[in-house]
């Protein structure tokens, strides 16, 4: 018997982008790592793996290009390159802002979602290059990157012919739940703790300014 999945497709999508801001708005880079392993979590929870050698090499590669360009404290000079404070924490800042909408992607958007209207399967087709995108795009070799990346296009746009996209549905009628799922209010309710998870580095900053503006 098929697994009955803990959470709809609408419902991951809706929690998702109400977490999205949390992402953006906060400032340390402690809160973006805790943000970063949050949203990690999230998606192997609910089945998405990653592959952390790529993860790793893509933040290293961000890292490493602001790196080039030296602000703030020197902390060592590899001969006279120096390598400081502020180009480290701002490398570190955007690798964690990318890697973090990237497991957020994952865990809130499922290959199937759909809405209704002609509006709602132009998203659905979107979503859907976008899932198979990721799914593929694993198989890139990073020795010849151009041919890979010209061989995954071409491979998709070949799946597009022989697989159905996501059409255009109508809005479903009020249906019970599959045996098995969880009721309406404990779905909720779990997806509402996620997001209050994703916005508690954001309160701490917020209590952290105003009781130091207070202290002042």
């Amino acid at each position: 018997m098929k697994a009955t999945p803990p959470f709809s497709n609408r419902q991951l999508f809706w929690a998702g982008l109400i977490a999205l801001p949390a992402v953006f708005l906060v400032h340390t880079l402690e809160a973006r790592l805790y943000l970063w392993i949050l949203f990690l979590g999230y998606s192997w929870l609910l089945g998405k793996r990653n592959k952390f050698f790529i993860t790793f090499l893509v933040m290293a590669g961000i890292v490493g290009a602001n790196l080039l360009i030296p602000t703030g404290k020197v902390l060592i000079e590899i001969g006279a390159f120096p390598l400081t404070q502020g180009a480290l924490e701002r490398g570190l800042e955007r690798a964690l802002l990318l890697e973090t909408l990237v497991f957020l992607s994952k865990a809130s958007i499922q290959r199937d979602l759909a809405f209704p209207g002609k509006f709602g399967a132009l998203i659905g087709q979107s979503i859907y290059y976008f899932e198979e995108f990721l799914e593929r795009g694993k198989n890139l070799s990073w020795r010849t990157p151009i041919k890979s990346l010209d061989q995954l296009l071409l491979d998709l746009s070949e799946g597009d012919q022989q697989e159905p996209l996501p059409q255009e549905t109508p809005s479903p009628a009020a249906t019970p739940p599959a045996r098995g799922a969880p009721a309406p209010f404990t779905s909720h309710l779990v997806l509402s703790m996620s997001i209050v998870l994703a916005y508690l580095p954001l309160a701490l900053e917020m209590l952290a300014f105003l009781f130091g503006k207070k202290g002042k």
